[in-house]
């Protein structure tokens, strides 16, 4: 008999098998409150639906009156948008200001993510470093590898923060503000 912790593709099976009666319970507890919602608020689902062959829809009798004060309603706002598009022109909308809290913010992020990044940086290669006996046997690829397995969360956020600030200063001409 065997004892302990189950290797292997058995474990990858396990894993599966939890997922999918993870999802299934998942999927049932949906299906039942849409199911208790819809009785609650007398809705009927699209497959339930009953096709009523003597029904007659509102929109069969036209009001002519009424549909003319409305076309008319509707050529006087259209008249009232282009005046507005002519008076205001063309001209751009002036970037937000950004707050003194609202900077302080982003740039505290930006640097909190950076300083994260070099730390968990630092922190992977030192210890890299003591577990080797030879430090001209680890590559620096090595050491970057090691440190995206041993700390994959924190490196992808880190990763994403900055990437997401240098993006937005990009795309946003960040630079051309000063001028």
């Amino acid at each position: 008999m065997e004892t302990g912790a189950v290797t292997g593709p058995e474990a990858w099976l396990d894993i599966l098998y939890t997922g999918t009666l993870v999802a299934t319970g998942i999927w049932l507890a949906i299906w039942l409150f849409i199911t208790l919602r819809r009785r609650a608020s007398n809705l009927t689902p699209v497959q339930a639906a009953r096709v009523k062959k003597d029904a007659k829809p509102d929109f069969m009798k036209v009001d002519h009156e009424a549909r003319k004060a409305a076309m008319e309603r509707g050529e006087a706002f259209v008249k009232e948008l282009d005046e507005r598009d002519v008076s205001e022109g063309d001209a751009p909308v002036p970037p937000k200001q950004l707050t003194l809290a609202e900077r302080v913010s982003r740039i505290a992020s930006l640097l909190f993510a950076v300083f994260s990044l070099l730390a968990t940086l630092f922190t992977v290669i030192s210890q890299v470093e003591r577990m080797s006996t030879s430090i001209e046997r680890v590559s620096s690829m090595d050491r970057f590898m090691a440190l995206v397995t041993e700390h994959p969360i924190p490196f992808a956020v880190a990763t994403f923060v900055i990437i997401f600030h240098i993006s937005r200063f990009f795309t946003r001409k960040r630079w051309k503000e000063a001028n």
